[in-house]
């Protein structure tokens, strides 16, 4: 969604909402249809330059979202909150999640080789 904004030559569009819908690459504008008809004529379809628009934000959602980092077994029966209640808003991280490992966990100065496989580690000795 967008904003129009400093036009000269036709000032009651300036501060009217619309959705770009395509770029007229002749033209060098954009193909606006605005959220509601403007104009003596009841336009819809405006094509204006760039340095006229200006995004905007969507508004924000009516109910904001929860998020619940519990863990439920989808295999009980009615697994899940009741219709109806919200999630619970409790961060509770379950055991299983790995921590983020940081480069003082490791030794960067060797590639690291897994003992269970038998491939030999490939180095770089030349950039192409």
């Amino acid at each position: 969604e967008v904003l129009i904004q400093g036009l000269v030559k036709l000032p009651d569009f300036n501060g009217l909402h619309g959705v770009v819908q395509a770029l007229d690459a002749d033209s060098g504008r954009y193909d606006v249809l605005l959220s509601s008809p403007a104009g003596s004529c009841g336009w819809r379809w405006v094509k204006v330059k760039a340095e006229n628009l200006r995004p905007t934000l969507p508004p924000p959602p009516r109910n904001a979202p929860t998020l619940s980092m519990d863990i439920t077994d989808a295999s009980e029966e009615g697994a899940g909150p009741p219709e109806g209640t919200a999630l619970a808003t409790t961060p509770s991280a379950p055991a299983s999640v790995p921590q983020t490992p940081t480069w003082d966990d490791q030794d960067v100065g060797e590639p690291q080789v897994d003992p269970k496989t038998s491939a030999t580690p490939l180095r770089l000795n030349a950039l192409v």
